[in-house]
């Protein structure tokens, strides 16, 4: 069975809500304050996870059976981490704001990307090697 990382709900959703909510931002006269604060944060782990995911599988031997570990899932929201919400409010603070909850919904966005992909992944992926010995 063919996994299409783009295609699966989590991911395929996560940008149908980023594109349709800036679209309705347009439209708005003012943001609404929760959404506009925190829902990039919560999509962007699985749209960015999903997207390296994809690739990785379309170039890597084991093809769609390459899935991102737990480590990888970490250090991804660690640099989302330092690089949004340490270095570049630091170089830039009039532009950037650093926002301890952005943090938590990328780790929230990132939690869920690693239950619902990397988990089933890997265990298709350790099914595959045990049938390969």
């Amino acid at each position: 069975m063919k996994v299409n990382t783009l295609k699966h709900p989590l991911v395929y959703g996560s940008i149908v809500i980023f594109v349709g909510y800036h679209i309705l931002e347009l439209t708005l006269t003012e943001p609404i304050p929760y959404l506009h604060a925190y829902l990039d944060d919560l999509v962007c782990m699985p749209i960015v996870l999903g997207l390296s995911t994809q690739i990785a599988q379309w170039i890597h031997p084991v093809k769609e059976y390459y899935y991102l570990t737990l480590i990888h899932v970490v250090l991804s929201v660690t640099f989302y981490s330092l690089l949004f919400e340490l270095l570049l409010p630091l170089l830039n603070p009039e532009r950037f704001t650093a926002d301890l909850m952005d943090v938590f919904f990328y780790v929230m966005g990132a939690g869920i990307f690693y239950l619902l992909i990397s988990k089933p992944n890997q265990k298709r992926y350790f099914t595959l090697l045990s049938k390969i010995k």
